[in-house]
């Protein structure tokens, strides 16, 4: 996987909290990437095994808005950033 500032930023992001779920959103405010630069960067670490994914269970009518997909990262994801830190 090739890293790239954008890259590493989202995975300090999600190494930090690696019990906590993340939303887009959340790791735009977060990174200050927009969402098409974010997304397929969380596309690609999804393809690796680098972070999981999780929709949002509920109806979206009933939730008021669209379902969430949530973002953690794995062991993997740990193990890879744990790895390019140690680059620095």
């Amino acid at each position: 996987m090739k890293r790239t500032r954008q890259t590493y930023n989202v995975l300090q992001i999600l190494a930090e909290t690696p019990t906590e779920e993340w939303y887009g959103l959340e790791l735009m405010d977060a990174t200050k990437l927009k969402s098409g630069s974010l997304y397929p960067i969380l596309a690609r670490l999804e393809a690796h095994r680098i972070v999981r994914r999780r929709v949002e269970k509920g109806n979206p009518v009933t939730l008021g808005r669209p379902a969430r997909i949530y973002y953690k990262i794995t062991k993997a994801g740990q193990d890879l950033f744990m790895k390019w830190s140690a680059q620095q």
